[in-house]
């Protein structure tokens, strides 16, 4: 065998000593078997060129080796290999690399902005100041024969922080978003003093606190809790938690908020967003408008505006102080600064617990669901996410099917952070707590989550994939490469591992066989960053040498005419390009409807009946517009192709078709042509209620709401209003923020019945009198709203659904309309002051779609009296839907 072996080396020109031979059979065996690895008896036999098998062989060789141009140009990063085992593979380059890391605080920014009042400064009780003015007004009133000076107190800062954070084992995913809040309080400049105390919540019968960060809990010493308390005031108190842990739950937290909440202000920063509180021990909670009525409050003097649930209202349990309970957006943080400093009058949510323990069984409660989780299927698992996951979690999730694998946080946050920017730390907890990704390695002598490695359950990818665009999948690894090349050597990084080759003599260097890169560098770019590099880059391109002679010798062996031989595959790129079949709302049997084919916008073959429409870019996977008429589809798409196409220079005006602006400015912006997709209905049929339907449909499928519905345009463009308003639309200058652009909502998920209190997810208040109500002291913030039918109640039919920017407003409206059903009631839904227009459109669309779900039927008096202007936009006598 040895002699065979030597002969294929002579005859391939390779040169080799005995030492070098040797060398290289001892390396082989230290690599073990690899998988594509070329066997040696099959190499030696693989010498003589009479055969067959021969070029065979040639085959196998080449299609191990990387492609030169490849391998000319770029290396590949990868996570560092945990461990050894026998399915790692060696790298003739590799080099340990810091790659940077995306913040786990994207906000901070906007959250130092929100937290801007509270660096206003307070006359010290004890410090001062000269006053050199009115010292010299002094000397000078006195004509110089009193030489004293005058002081006044030194302005300090208002308030210290004591941050206290949970440790229970869930909260070890928030651990550096928690460390980005804590620099942040400490450079902020608006505190004297940032302490930090760790709070221990996995033992249910008992809390433990300790001192800063720095030490392990069986190292630290336990201190008293009354430490944090400053009898004095100007002391704020900051709990960050997820509430999921054993103590929450028995109620030991809780009583030691209320002990510090009667001298100070005692704060909770929730890790979830709202919608999420219901899985945590909050569920248990009354959730409460809070407001104090002077600045420096504790929690034993705020007072509460308004109880938004009701569980336990009226109930003789003692309860405990109410609890200002914060996210991690601004908007929270900005109404918590200003009702701590008296700014201005708001209110800040929050909520106030029983003064009883909590009575589950929490340990026989997680074990069950695991033991139910673990039985799912992926498709299920799936499913689960999508129904309760925001639409931001929702393509995060999707863009992670494209990342490599294994991941951990810093990759799936720079995912985050260059493809999805509108999402934070919290969408990236969703999708850790969606039931889809799984531990596949923890270093168990650390503490760091930075260094834990996850893969999603198997066939969950598959499922996931799915869901992203093809471009959004190729996207993935170019954007992170960008990412890397732009921030390498800033403060934030972690450790990962550079190589290149799969063939080589480094067996110390290693990563997991089946890992893909999750970035790219060019080599040029990496010897630019100097010192380890530039040996790895030398290093490389000796090996590139090597690579391309034995190439350029074996295609030279082939006979042409036997084969033809590929060229050597990029296997790593190869991997990172999934397909994605058509999304099912671009089918002809979406919502088990009848659509016809896609077709040209003014193609002759468009009924001449009323009936539905959707319009797409020529071959697109995403909706634009979904409209209706009542007339002729034809005439109907006529009018918005003409619009959007006879004028290329000026945007034309939103009549006769509202769509038409918008429109123009995509195809404006990126040269794209649109096609359209009908669907004829029976006449009884309410084809503006189906829009309703089809428009939350595709919301729910997509995460995202149709382009030109709903009144939105471009994001680089102004909209044009109507003829009569003479107001054209046009481009904003490069960088300009559209004061009318934003994100979409949250698409509402199918939850209860029309006339529970938890219909569509939200939160409706009690029922009232509509016609006989006093709405004076309603809020005239904005809501969604519900008419309910009290003639039958076997039924749960609803006269009316909608919202509106003005609630007060809205009821008052209501009350003097002329209803044909005897004793109307109201209930509601409040929502952020901070919502759009276009937002309250897309949640009142998502209502009606929802009834239609649920009843195969529209409110009774919704479209009805939508002739009497209820709606808030004046609808076009042409087209209703249009509006939408």
């Amino acid at each position: 065998m040895l002699s065979k072996l030597i002969a294929a080396l002579h005859d391939a020109h390779l040169d080799m000593t005995a030492e070098e031979i040797a060398d290289t059979l001892w390396l082989a065996l230290q690599m073990g078997s690899l998988q594509g690895e070329v066997d040696i008896q099959q190499a030696a036999d693989a010498t003589d060129p009479n055969t067959y098998e021969n070029v065979a062989a040639d085959q196998q060789f080449l299609s191990v080796l990387p492609a030169p141009s490849m391998m000319e140009t770029t290396a590949s990063i990868y996570l560092h290999a945990q461990n050894r085992s026998d399915n790692t593979i060696s790298y003739v380059a590799s080099a340990p690399f810091r790659s940077p890391a995306a913040s786990a605080l994207p906000n901070t920014l906007a959250l130092a902005r929100a937290l801007r009042p509270l660096m206003r400064r307070i006359p010290s009780k004890t410090a001062v100041v000269l006053n050199e003015h009115a010292t010299a007004q002094r000397i000078a009133e006195t004509r110089m024969r009193l030489w004293a000076p005058v002081f006044d107190p030194a302005p300090v800062r208002w308030f210290d922080i004591e941050l206290v954070v949970d440790i229970g084992t869930s909260m070890l995913l928030w651990k550096k978003t928690i460390a980005e809040l804590q620099a942040l309080l400490e450079h902020l400049g608006a505190f004297r003093n940032v302490r930090i105390w760790r709070l221990a919540t996995n033992n249910k019968d008992r809390v433990d606190i300790y001192a800063g960060i720095g030490t392990t809990q069986e190292q630290a010493q336990v201190r008293n809790p009354k430490e944090l308390v400053n009898p004095g005031g100007y002391r704020l108190i900051l709990v960050t938690s997820d509430c999921v842990s054993p103590a929450w739950h028995s109620g030991k937290i809780q009583e030691l908020l209320d002990m510090w909440g009667q001298k100070n202000l005692v704060t909770l920063i929730h890790m979830l967003p709202r919608r999420l509180w219901p899985q945590t021990v909050l569920e248990n909670a009354d959730i409460v408008q809070i407001y104090a009525s002077q600045p420096e409050a504790s929690n034993k003097s705020l007072k509460i505006k308004k109880t938004l649930t009701w569980v336990g209202e009226g109930s003789p349990i003692k309860q405990f102080l109410p609890l200002p309970t914060l996210t991690l957006e601004a908007s929270s943080f900005s109404s918590w600064a200003q009702i701590l400093t008296g700014t201005q009058k708001t209110w800040v949510t929050g909520v106030i617990f029983e003064q009883s323990p909590i009575d589950v069984s929490l340990e026989e409660d997680i074990a069950s669901d695991q033991q139910g989780n673990d039985a799912l299927s992926p498709k299920k698992r799936v499913q689960l996410f999508r129904t309760s996951a925001s639409a931001l979690a929702r393509k995060l999730a999707g863009l992670l099917a494209a990342a490599p694998i294994p991941m951990n946080l810093p990759i799936i946050r720079q995912v985050q952070s260059t493809m999805l920017q509108e999402a934070n730390q919290v969408h990236v907890a969703e999708v850790f707590l969606g039931g889809l990704l799984e531990e596949i390695y923890r270093d168990e002598t650390h503490q760091d989550p930075d260094q834990v490695q996850y893969d999603f359950i198997t066939g969950v990818r598959d499922e996931l994939i799915n869901t992203v665009p093809i471009p959004d999948a190729y996207q993935v690894l170019r954007e992170i490469s960008q990412f890397v090349q732009n921030r390498y050597g800033q403060p934030r990084d972690f450790l990962a591992f550079i190589a290149a080759s799969q063939q080589g003599r480094d067996p110390g260097s290693a990563i997991t066989q089946g890992s893909r890169p999750f970035a790219y560098l060019e080599l040029n770019t990496l010897r630019r960053f100097g010192g380890p590099f530039v040996e790895f880059i030398d290093e490389l391109e000796r090996h590139i040498q090597r690579i391309n002679e034995q190439h350029n010798e074996l295609h030279s062996k082939v006979d042409p005419d036997q084969t033809v031989l590929e060229s050597p595959k990029d296997y790593s790129t190869a991997l990172i390009s999934p397909t994605s079949p058509n999304p099912s709302f671009m089918n002809e049997t979406w919502c088990n409807f009848h659509w016809t084919p896609w077709l040209p916008l003014n193609s002759s073959e468009i009924s001449t009946d009323p009936g539905i429409y959707r319009v797409r870019a020529v071959s697109g996977n995403e909706i634009f517009y979904i409209g209706s008429t009542g007339r002729n589809l034809r005439e109907r798409i006529g009018d918005l192709y003409r619009n959007v196409m006879n004028d290329p220079i000026q945007m034309p005006f939103s009549d006769p078709h509202t769509a038409a602006p918008t429109l123009w400015a995509w195809r404006d912006a990126t040269g794209i042509d649109f096609e359209c997709s009908i669907l004829l209905l029976p006449s009884q049929e309410n084809l503006e209620l189906l829009v309703h339907y089809f428009l939350w449909q595709y919301r729910l499928e997509k995460g995202d709401a149709a382009l030109a519905n709903y009144g939105r345009s471009h994001p680089y463009y102004i909209k044009s209003g109507n003829r009569s308003t003479g107001r054209r639309g046009y481009r904003l200058p490069e960088g300009s923020p559209n004061p009318a652009g934003g994100p979409d909502l949250e698409p509402l998920q199918l939850h209860g019945t029309p006339l529970d209190r938890n219909w569509m997810g939200l939160e409706w208040s009690e029922q009232y009198p509509l016609t006989g109500g006093n709405f004076k002291n309603i809020a005239s913030s904005p809501a969604a709203y519900k008419v309910i039918d009290t003639t039958d109640t076997d039924t749960e039919e609803l006269l009316f659904v909608g919202s509106t920017p003005n609630l007060r407003k809205r009821l008052q409206d209501l009350k003097q309309k002329n209803w044909d059903y005897p004793h109307p009631m109201v209930a509601f839904a409040l929502q952020s002051s901070d919502l759009l227009h276009y937002q309250l459109a897309e949640m009142e669309s998502d209502l009606l779609g929802g009834y239609y779900e649920q009843m195969k039927k529209g409110p009774k008096a919704q479209f009805k009296l939508s002739q009497l202007d209820i709606i808030t936009s004046t609808l076009s006598e042409t087209d209703v839907t249009e509006n939408l």
